[in-house]
């Protein structure tokens, strides 16, 4: 398996402002160094679309990690907008991983329904939204995270000739 470079985007006004710290994005940033992941970048940003747009943008464009995990900003707040932010920077859905995600989560809590994350890509990278809850962030990446580097693995570098046969 190659090595994959990570970005994490924690979305957290909290967080950003200094006034908690981020335990989630360095709670995924452990595990995926557990699992060989190289973090290539890492971001807090406040939910407003502009900074979560120009977070994803940078990882994917300037930092060239093949993966993109956001924590947090998925639920049914007004200001949980990650979902519509990861749309519109990204050029192709890739459901699978958020489907999982959600089947995974609906066995440990009904509410998970409710769960609007998204994965999709931008220019060849994964970018997948991870929520953030107590329990439901590290089930959710132990779910996704294998298949995440299967499909990662057979690209080779830019998802082409093995993720389009």
């Amino acid at each position: 398996m190659s090595i994959i470079r990570l970005g994490v985007l924690a979305v957290s006004d909290a967080a950003a402002a200094d006034e908690a710290p981020d335990g989630a994005g360095r709670a995924i940033i452990e595990a995926a160094e557990q699992r060989g992941w190289r973090v290539v970048a890492y971001h807090v940003s406040p939910c407003e679309s502009e900074s979560i747009h120009a977070s994803i943008m940078e990882m994917v464009d300037v930092d060239e990690a093949d993966l993109v995990l956001t924590v947090g900003g998925v639920g049914l707040r007004e200001t949980d907008i990650v979902p519509e932010c990861t749309r519109s920077v990204c050029d192709r859905r890739l459901p699978g991983p958020a489907e999982l995600i959600r089947a995974t989560e609906l066995a440990a809590d009904p509410g998970a329904i409710l769960f609007r994350g998204e994965s999709a890509m931008r220019d060849g990278t994964v970018v997948v939204n991870l929520p953030a809850g107590d329990g439901s962030l590290m089930r959710a990446f132990a779910a996704v995270a294998p298949g995440l580097e299967r499909v990662l693995d057979l690209r080779g570098g830019a998802l082409g000739e093995a993720a389009g046969a």
